[in-house]
């Protein structure tokens, strides 16, 4: 079990996936724009946990037919506002403060008290610096990226597993 709220973005492949999932990660993010509906649909069928599907970009009718499809609680989108009719939460990857959204990503950078809704943290940070980070007002936990296989099967999980085993009760 995790201390916090932890949440997975830009996982494109089913090591990061099941790793992550088995770290009893809160979010699982894939990246519908970069990934395809059917890299999107093979990974997730392996996995247990709360997926997300991922936008760069607002089509409002594919990400309604994807929320269908795969029955999401929640879409994130790279943008400062939700489009109208999105039909579940939406988690806002920006900088910028929008309270109407279920929770933003916002990057460690970026951050000041000014944010009033909870949010994530997303960056460059080392373990021993996340306790530092989740003692600021509003933060709810962190963000990490997922990364890429060194072939079929085989990543290296060192970075993340460090700050993942950091937030471990």
């Amino acid at each position: 079990m995790l201390k916090t709220t932890v949440y997975i973005s830009d996982i494109n492949n089913l090591s990061d996936a099941r790793y992550c999932a088995g770290m009893m990660v809160d979010y699982l993010g894939f990246n519908i724009d970069k990934i395809g509906v059917e890299e999107f649909r093979e990974i997730t069928q392996w996995v247990e946990g709360t997926i997300v599907a991922e936008f760069d970009t607002i089509d409002v009718d594919k990400i309604n037919a994807i929320i269908e499809e795969f029955k999401l609680d929640y879409v994130a989108l790279k943008s400062d506002s939700i489009p109208s009719n999105i039909n579940t939460k939406v988690i806002l990857i920006s900088d910028k403060q929008n309270p109407d959204c279920a929770f933003q990503i916002v990057d460690n950078n970026s951050i000041n008290s000014t944010f009033t809704s909870p949010i994530l943290i997303t960056g460059n940070f080392k373990p021993n610096k996340v306790d530092a980070i989740l003692a600021q007002p509003n933060v709810k936990g962190i963000c990490l990226k997922g990364g890429d296989e060194i072939r079929p099967g085989q990543r290296d999980f060192d970075e993340m597993a460090d700050i993942l085993e950091s937030l471990e009760v």
